[in-house]
Parts: C-alpha cells; structure tokens; sequence
C-alpha cells in the first residue's frame, strides 16, 4: 500500500466560499514529507469548512455549539456562534476557549443557563474562577492582545487571532465595525 497521499489524489468535491485559494494554498502537497501534519491539518480545515458549508452539524464541536445556542441570549450572541464556527474550521485547538467565551459572557449578563442540557457526549463547563486579564487577547483568551484595529481602535488580540479575523470576518471581534488596517502596538 503506498502512503504518498496529495490533494489531487483524494479527489474531493469542494463547493464551500473561498474553496479555490484554499485548494491552491495547499496543491501539491505530499503527505510524506516533513510537514506532513501541517499539511493535514489544512485538509482537514477545508473538509470541515466544506461539511459546515453542505449543513452536516455532525461534528462534536459543532454539536456542543449547537446545544450551547439554544441557551444564549446576549446580545451578539449570533455573530459569536458564527466566529465559534470560524474557529472550529481555522483553530480547533481555541474552541473550547471559545465556548468558554461565550458561556462568561452570557453570565456577565445576568442570565443564567439553566435551560441548557447537556449529555456526557457534549459537556460545557467554565470553572467560576477563570479570570481573564483585561490585555488577553478577546478570541483565544490564552494569549496577549498585540494588535490594534483599525478605524476603531480596539487592541484586543493577539497575531493569530488577528490573522484569522482579517481572513474569515474583517470586523472588529469588541464593536464588530469593519476593520480597514491592522497595526502592532508595542507596550
């Protein structure tokens, strides 16, 4: 059996928006080379943006997503399930994060979460004691805020998370206004 797996070998059907730089991003690849989880790991990006996009909610991380929405009720909440996709398909590592993002924030707001029910397959939790410091980065809550967005101003994430807003949304994540330019602020 030979491993030597490329894109063009595994001959899938992409349809989803932006399919076609993603396919040229990664063309070529061979699975056997050095970077061969690197280049998995953007296969495996594009076969989950293509499964979100034909409605297949199958996934795990979407599921526990799908049952925390029934619960949320802040405003915006709409705009953080939709970046919560976003992560599932560009850093599926920072979604947990994510939805414990979402889970503070609806508390923030005085509305609890009774109504929500989870089973043991899609259990969300956030420990009472998570602090967030206000110069961590909005999206990831992991790392330091170190860029700026630009009409509005707001320094709120760090490179990666930057990095995904400009490709996937290009509006600010604190007052969702459109992001023009992106600078490095250095404290």
């Amino acid at each position: 059996m030979s491993y030597n797996t490329s894109m063009s070998s595994l001959k899938l059907k992409f349809t989803y928006p932006g399919w076609r730089n993603d396919y040229l991003a990664i063309q070529g690849l061979d699975l056997t080379s050095l970077n061969a989880k690197v280049d998995l790991d953007r296969m495996i990006r594009m076969i989950n943006k293509q499964r979100l996009f034909d409605g297949d909610r199958s996934h795990s991380q979407i599921v526990k997503l799908d049952l925390l929405s029934k619960s949320l009720s802040y405003r915006g909440w709409e705009d953080d399930v939709k970046k919560a996709e976003r992560v599932h398909t560009c850093f599926p590592s920072r979604f947990e994060d994510e939805i414990a993002h979402m889970i503070k924030k609806q508390r923030l707001l005085g509305a609890d979460l009774k109504s929500l029910q989870f089973d043991e397959y899609a259990q969300v939790t956030l420990e009472d004691s998570t602090v967030v410091d206000r110069t961590s980065c909005v999206i990831c809550l992991q790392s330091k805020s170190e860029l700026a967005f630009i009409p509005c101003g707001h320094l709120c994430t760090c490179k990666e998370c930057a990095i995904c807003v400009a490709n996937f949304d290009s509006r600010c994540p604190v007052c969702r206004s459109n992001v023009t330019h992106v600078i490095k602020i250095f404290l």
